[in-house]
C-alpha cells in the first residue's frame, strides 16, 4: 500500500481573526488547535500512530510505502516528475489518500473519490490608469462593474453553471450513491451550523450533502479592483480581477466526493 498525503497548508490570514497562533498548537477541551492540524498533518501523524499500534498488536500483512509532499497547496508541481521518474519505488497495489476526514469520531467513513479543481484569475482592463471618476464618470466602462456583469453571468437563478461546455463530462449521480448519501446524518441544519448562515443556497434537484461532495462548484475566492484602503477615494480602476475556484466531477480523473457510513 502507497500511503499518500501532504504536510503544507493555505495561507493562514487574516492572522488577526485567529483566537490562537496558528504555529502554535494549543489543546483545547481535547481537539488540537493549530494551522494544519486536520488538513492534513493531523492525518499524517494518525496514521503513523495506527500503524505503530498495529505493529504494537499484531503483524502488518502488507508493506507500506509513503509518499509526503510539501507542495500540495500550490497544485504539486515538481510530483509528477517525482512519481514520473520512480515508478518501480512507488509501485503498488492500491494507494491510501489520507486527505479526507471523519463525519464525527463515532461515525467512521470512507471517502473513495475526490473532485477535481481548477483554479485561474480572471482580469478585466479598462483605461490605461485609474480615472477621476468626477472627471470620467460616466463615459468609461469601469472594469470592476464589467467583471461583476461577467461573474454574475456565470450562473443562473437556480445555481446552474452557464459555462458551455461545464457539464459535458460530469458523472452524473447513479441512485445507489443517491442512496448512500441520504443516509448520512448531514442534513441542512448541519450545514446552517456549520456555516452560521440562515438559508442554504445551491443546485435545483439535489441535496445539501449532493452539491457539497459530487457535483460541480464554481466559486470566486476573492476580488480585487480599484482602492480598498479605509476611507473614500474617487477612482473609476484602470482594472479588476477576480479569483475563481471550480470543483469538478468528471470522467476524466479523480473526481467524485461522496462518504458512506461504515
Amino acid at each position: 500500500m502507497l500511503i499518500y498525503g501532504h504536510y503544507d497548508v493555505q495561507p493562514a490570514d487574516p492572522i488577526d481573526q485567529w483566537i490562537t497562533d496558528p504555529f502554535s498548537p494549543e489543546i483545547k477541551n481535547g481537539q488540537l488547535f493549530a494551522r494544519g492540524s486536520s488538513d492534513m498533518k493531523g492525518q499524517l501523524i494518525v496514521s503513523l500512530a495506527a500503524i505503530d499500534s498495529i505493529l504494537h498488536t499484531n503483524l502488518l500483512p502488507i508493506n507500506i510505502k509513503f509518499l509526503l509532499e510539501g507542495e500540495e497547496e500550490i497544485g504539486s508541481p515538481n510530483i509528477v516528475d517525482f512519481i514520473t521518474n520512480h515508478k518501480e519505488l512507488l509501485k503498488s497495489d492500491f494507494v491510501l489518500n489520507l486527505d479526507a476526514g471523519m463525519i464525527a469520531p463515532d461515525l467512521p467513513t470512507i471517502t473513495y473519490g475526490l473532485r477535481g479543481l481548477a483554479y485561474f484569475e480572471l482580469y478585466v482592463y479598462g483605461p490605461e490608469h485609474d480615472l477621476h471618476s468626477g472627471l470620467f464618470g460616466g463615459i468609461v466602462h469601469n472594469p470592476a462593474l464589467a467583471l461583476c456583469e461577467i461573474l454574475t453571468g456565470m450562473k443562473d437563478k437556480e445555481d446552474k453553471i452557464l459555462l458551455p461546455g461545464f457539464y459535458n463530462d460530469v458523472i452524473p449521480l447513479s441512485i445507489d450513491e443517491r442512496q448512500e448519501l441520504a443516509r448520512l446524518p448531514l442534513d441542512d441544519d448541519f450545514y446552517k451550523s456549520q456555516t452560521g448562515v440562515n438559508l442554504l443556497v445551491g443546485e435545483k434537484g439535489y441535496s445539501s450533502t449532493e452539491r457539497v461532495s459530487a457535483r460541480p462548484t464554481l466559486d470566486i475566492h476573492g476580488i480585487y479592483s480599484g482602492y480598498i484602503g479605509i476611507g473614500p477615494k474617487t477612482v473609476i480602476p484602470s482594472y479588476a480581477m477576480a479569483k475563481i475556484f471550480l470543483q469538478i466531477s468528471s470522467t476524466t480523473g479523480t473526481y467524485s466526493h461522496l462518504s458512506t457510513i461504515n
